[in-house]
């Protein structure tokens, strides 16, 4: 997770260490899906209700989104697969944009779907953490989102990142508020399909 916010700061961290966090986040990639093979064993296999149905959503979005930005890193590399590139740089770019900032979200939305099970407080301490995760999501997810134009660049009105003058600090706040803003989505969105999950046992249990 810190990488990606890494990665989203391209504009501090210059185009050779991104390559190079880049290249740490497919090899973390690889290993995840690796760890969590079973989750693909067990595709066909169980009821799927709605909880199961945005797990599996969120996922598949996440791999085609990780695997398209392999490839158009390749595409747009200019030093560590420099060599390598293939097919248009604008396509590439294009691409590069698309996946990237939506993987982000999806990264986001992904931990707020696992938060039970990352997070592991006592429920006083986890109401204070939720409270103040929403009200850094309010206060600088939302703003940051508008900021950093997510829609306008997974929409391709903007294919080229903003690299206007801004404190370091506060670049890295904006993308941080981001993400815990779509971790908030999340949650809420687990929250939201658990208590429908709930009420129909419970109604089935009344029947």
């Amino acid at each position: 997770t810190i990488i990606f916010i890494m990665l989203m700061c391209n504009q501090l961290t210059g185009i050779f260490t991104h390559e190079v966090l880049g290249v740490s986040v497919i090899i973390l990639f690889i290993i995840h899906q690796i760890l969590n093979r079973n989750f693909y064993k067990s595709l066909f296999k169980g009821k799927y209700n709605k909880l199961r149905v945005a797990f599996l959503i969120i996922n598949i979005l996440l791999l085609i989104m990780m695997v398209t930005m392999i490839f158009s890193s390749l595409m747009v590399s200019e030093h560590l697969f420099r060599g390598l590139h293939f097919g248009s740089n604008y396509l590439g770019r294009v691409l590069h944009i698309i996946s990237a900032y939506s993987i982000y979200m999806l990264i986001g939305l992904h931990l707020g779907l696992h938060y039970n099970s990352l997070i592991k407080l006592k429920k006083e301490n986890k109401i204070i953490l939720n409270v103040f995760l929403i009200l850094f999501a309010l206060v600088f997810g939302i703003n940051g989102f508008i900021k950093k134009e997510f829609i306008q660049k997974i929409t391709l009105q903007s294919l080229f990142p903003l690299y206007a003058e801004e404190n370091a600090i506060m670049v890295i706040i904006d993308y941080v508020g981001i993400l815990i803003m779509f971790v908030v989505i999340g949650y809420g969105i687990l929250n939201l399909l658990s208590l429908r999950k709930k009420k129909v046992v419970e109604d089935g249990k009344k029947e």
